[in-house]
Order: structure tokens, then sequence, then C-alpha cells
């Protein structure tokens, strides 16, 4: 767009915004953490949430955790703001699925 300014374009829609942050990929160690994916059969993706989130017993015995599996969830203890000049995150209690949860996607 000729003529606009990007901060213009950028703060004049907080929607915009709001998708923008939603899409962050947060990445700890190049492993994603705003979002963690357990396919069914594969504990890989176990294992990467739980180094992702800090949690070295998901890690280390992803079979502890099979009820994640074919499951997606956001973590609710990362928080991010961005703006067009910086990107933070606030790490705070991490929280996965219960064995009985129905906030995770199928």
């Amino acid at each position: 767009m000729q003529g606009v300014s990007y901060d213009a374009v950028f703060a004049s829609n907080a929607n915009l915004q709001e998708q923008f942050k939603e899409c962050l990929a947060l990445y700890n160690n190049n492993t994603r953490m705003g979002i963690c994916v357990a396919q069914k059969g594969n504990t890989n993706g176990i294992k990467a949430c739980g180094m992702a989130i800090g949690n070295h017993d998901m890690n280390s015995n992803p079979n502890h955790y099979k009820y994640l599996e074919g499951k997606a969830w956001k973590n609710t203890g990362i928080s991010q703001t961005a703006n067009n000049a910086k990107t933070s995150v606030r790490l705070g209690n991490n929280s996965m699925p219960s064995g009985h949860d129905n906030n995770a996607a199928n």
C-alpha cells in the first residue's frame, strides 16, 4: 500500500492486532510452545509439548500422557503481546488437558 504507514494501518485495527498475536509462533529452543498437538499413535508430539512447556516427565515418560494423543490445545500459561516494534512472552503456570478435559480439540 503506497502512502500508508504500517504503524497507522496496524494501530487502526485492533482485531487485526489480536489475530496477529494469535498467529505468533512462540518457540523455546526451536519447539513451538503456544499450541501443542499430539497425533494419535505418535508420542513425539507429547515429548515436544513437554519440552516446550518445561514438563520433563512428559518428555521422559510420554506413555503416561497417552490420553493427549489426537488432541490439540493452547498453552494457557503463556501470554503474548506484540506490536509493530516488539514481541513479548510471559510464561506462567502451563496447563494441559486432563484425562477428562473437554477443552482440547479432538
